[in-house]
């Protein structure tokens, strides 16, 4: 049981007795003299409030406390006021009737003694919130004086039994038992005050006063009770009481100092030695805390060594760590911690873009690596709205604590989205480019064919007569010919190696003139608008080639176009830099600059990006029928030259291409829409006769025939060689006596240009005409510096050959004059 229970329980009996008996006296019962009177139950009844208010374990009722004690205090006052002053204030009336204060000693009203320890009651509840200091100190010292005060009533109403008037005149003894009580419950509620601090010290005053307080207590009980049991029993009478009273006083003080005095001295010598062993103790203590120290210095240079060391690796550390996040960070990888639980640990900017953390294409690939599982290089797609995909290579792996435990889970990803754009471009290219090889190939020996076709239908034309009916006939045979050079020139064109007849052309001009045959080629619903820019700058080009590839764009828009619409034809001057110029798909060998603009654009049915991916193969057409290498030989004419082509389309808006050719840097004359009809055949002239050896070096043997033929026909002798060593050795043989040589430009193994340089070793005077499928520009780049005498594009006939050798050998007698 806990002192604060027991207090309250205190409290709450004095308080429920002096209740009661208030019920009692207010019933109008007469109680006997050893209860308390009316006024000193209301006393006890609040003095009981304020003691269970004040030990309360919450004080929430602090200002109630105050009043019932200042209540208390105030019962004392008057009650002492009224002994001293010998008047009535009639306090003792207010709650009484007159007839029930009649019969208590004084009516209604306290006893002297009584009122006297309310007063030192009230003072020490009004105090009982002190427990340092004065205050403290007047607390205990009043509810001392009250218990001493009720221990002497006890004993005097003890003694007043039975005398008479005199016995009513002194405190009863449940009202000093109630007092007794209250003062106790107030020491104990306090214990840290001065005085009980004193009664529990160790020391000697502490003993002394344990020993003493029974002086004034127990002494005069003891006494009293000796004395009345001597009187009672004869023992002690008037004469001899006194004396052996006395000496019962004298024995009891000193077997109490002699008591006191043995434990001071039994609590020195404990002292005593508690101080020897203490200082044993200290000594030892001093020796331990040197040694100790010793220790502890050494360890502390040892700590602040590994102290540094440690400081140094953490520094180590911090810079490594944020060279790591500034690597991770800056990295083009996207790098992406999470923990297990999905959340972000650590990511760089690039993971963040991928939203990688948040994805759905990672979610499979990281609840995977959660579960353990490593994944290296995993192709995903992602998609981007209404951009295009982006290519995700993806790595993950979970993350491992030392002791085995997964931690979360690393994703990597690279966009590999270019790489596969360049190597769609590079399977492209590389297509195109065997396309090309083999176009330039099949043109090539295409060419050989029809120069012996067209050569030797010339030499039958020129034997008949103007008048024979079967001369029109090999005049269609020549011209079907020429038709089938049209789609070499295609070919070639498509090969990149399509400048036939290079010359400044001015594009707007070029449209103008075409303008009329290109509307009698489109529909009539298809309404063609030009928007032209006269003043643009020439352009290197072969006209016959631009006006191809500007009635292809044409008739392709009118046919993209279902019922009505239009196709508009625009051309203007645009300056490119480097950033544009990528942005186009064969853009690898075009510099920034100026460049000319020619679009055709329709409102057409339009084309989806697969169908655009694909337009630029040969034979592709989105018609129910196709014809001819289509916009793939477009592509070859634009990158033949060194022009760039550009496509936008959308389904069902239409469909626009862009073309850029470099200028040539002067204004181009006026280029005639379409070239005169050449001439298939036509008399021969005394001029284009000759005399002396021509070498014919052609790898085909129909080539070397026709060309015989026509050079012997003309007076000139003739000598053949198949290939490059066997044309080397027969001009070895005979070069004082052969005149000009005829050399094929492609040729297996010696080439045309190692055969040519061989040629002018042994001779280098000797006149060389060139024959080649190829044009002459393309042949003129690869000979550079070289000084070839003349070139010859096959197929040709009897006299452009007899032509470009007599031209041949008039420069070769002027630069020998």
């Amino acid at each position: 049981m806990t002192f604060g229970f027991a207090g309250r329980l205190t409290a709450f009996l004095i308080t429920t007795i002096s209740a009661v008996l208030l019920g009692l006296y207010g019933l109008g019962v007469v109680l006997p003299l050893m209860y308390p009177p009316p006024w000193s139950c209301v006393g006890f009844a609040a003095a009981g409030l304020s003691i269970w208010l004040g030990t309360a374990p919450r004080r929430g009722s602090d200002t109630a406390q105050q009043a019932l004690s200042i209540f208390v205090l105030l019962i004392g006052v008057i009650s002492w006021s009224e002994y001293l002053s010998g008047r009535d204030f009639g306090m003792d009336t207010l709650l009484f009737p007159d007839e029930l204060l009649t019969t208590v000693p004084h009516p209604g009203r306290p006893a002297p003694v009584t009122g006297f320890n309310f007063a030192l009651l009230g003072l020490a509840l009004f105090l009982l919130r002190y427990s340092k200091g004065l205050p403290a100190l007047i607390r205990e010292l009043s509810a001392v004086t009250s218990i001493a005060f009720c221990h002497l009533a006890m004993l005097a109403f003890v003694f007043a039994t039975g005398r008479g008037p005199a016995s009513r005149e002194i405190m009863v003894p449940l009202t000093a038992l109630f007092f007794i009580a209250s003062s106790v419950t107030l020491l104990a509620s306090r214990p840290e005050g001065p005085l009980l601090s004193l009664l529990r010290s160790a020391g000697p005053a502490g003993i002394f006063a344990r020993w003493l307080m029974p002086v004034p207590l127990i002494l005069p009980i003891v006494t009293v009770l000796v004395r009345m049991a001597g009187q009672k029993t004869g023992v002690l009478d008037a004469r001899n009481s006194g004396p052996i009273l006395s000496f019962v006083d004298v024995l009891a003080a000193i077997l109490i100092v002699w008591g006191s005095s043995t434990q001071v001295l039994r609590s020195d010598i404990l002292r005593r030695d508690a101080e020897e062993e203490l200082r044993r103790s200290r000594d030892e203590l001093d020796e331990r805390v040197q040694q100790r120290t010793l220790e502890l210095r050494r360890s502390n240079q040892k700590l602040a060594a590994e102290v540094a060391e440690r400081h140094r690796a953490e520094r180590d550390l911090q810079l490594a760590n944020a060279t790591l996040n500034n690597v991770i960070d800056a990295s083009p990888l996207a790098i992406c911690a999470l923990n297990q639980d999905g959340s972000v640990r650590k990511r760089n900017s690039a993971a963040e873009l991928l939203r990688i953390a948040w994805a759905e294409e990672f979610r499979e690939i990281i609840e995977r690596a959660a579960l353990g599982e490593t994944s290296a290089a995993v192709e995903i797609i992602q998609e981007r709205g209404k951009g295009l995909p982006r290519y995700l290579n993806v790595w993950a792996s979970p993350l491992v604590r030392s002791g085995g435990e997964r931690d979360g889970v690393l994703v990597m990803a690279v966009d590999v989205s270019e790489r596969k754009a360049f190597e769609l471009q590079i399977r492209q290219t590389q297509k195109l480019e065997s396309l090309g090889v083999l176009a330039g190939g099949i043109a090539h020996d295409f060419n050989n064919l029809l120069t012996g076709i067209m050569g030797n239908a010339s030499l039958v034309f020129e034997e008949m007569s103007s008048t024979d009916p079967q001369r029109n006939y090999l005049r269609q045979v020549i011209s079907a010919s020429q038709r089938a050079s049209d789609l070499t020139r295609q070919l070639l064109a498509y090969a990149g190696k399509g400048r036939f007849v290079i010359e400044p052309v001015n594009i707007s001009q070029l449209v103008t003139e075409i303008s009329s045959l290109i509307r009698t080629s489109i529909s009539r619903n298809v309404q063609l608008q030009l928007n032209l820019d006269p003043d643009i700058p020439a352009i290197e080009a072969d006209a016959s080639q631009i006006q191809q590839v500007v009635m292809n764009l044409v008739i392709n828009g009118s046919e993209a176009i279902p019922e009505k619409g239009r196709v508009i034809v625009s051309t203007g001057l645009e300056d490119l830099d480097d950033a544009a110029i990528r942005s186009f798909s064969q853009s690898d060998k075009a510099l920034s600059g100026r460049y000319v603009s020619l679009e055709v654009q329709d409102n057409g049915s339009g084309m989806d990006e697969e169908t655009i991916a694909r337009i630029f193969d040969p034979f592709f057409t989105t018609k129910f029928t196709g014809r001819g290498l289509g916009l793939a030989a477009v592509q070859g004419v634009v990158r033949s030259h060194k022009g760039l082509l550009g496509v936008r389309s959308t389904p069902g808006q239409g469909t626009a291409f862009r073309l850029l050719f470099p200028i040539a840097g002067s204004t181009g004359a006026p280029i005639p829409a379409s070239r005169p009809a050449r001439e298939v055949a036509g008399a021969r002239g005394p001029s284009l006769a000759g005399r002396g050896t021509v070498l014919v070096i052609d790898d085909e043997a129909m080539v070397r025939e026709t060309a015989r033929n026509t050079l012997e026909r003309m007076g000139y002798h003739v000598v053949e060689a198949e290939d490059g060593e066997a044309g080397i050795g027969q001009f070895a043989k005979q070069a004082g006596k052969i005149t000009a040589v005829l050399l094929d430009f492609t040729m297996p193994g010696l080439s045309g240009l190692e055969t040519f340089q061989r040629l002018k070793q042994i001779r280098p005077d000797v006149p060389v005409i060139l024959s080649s499928g190829f044009n002459e520009t393309e042949v003129a780049r690869r000979f550079n510096g070289e000084g070839i005498a003349g070139f010859i594009q096959k197929p040709y006939t009897i006299d452009a050959l007899a032509s470009k050798l007599k031209q041949a050998l008039a420069g070769s007698r002027s630069a020998r004059a």
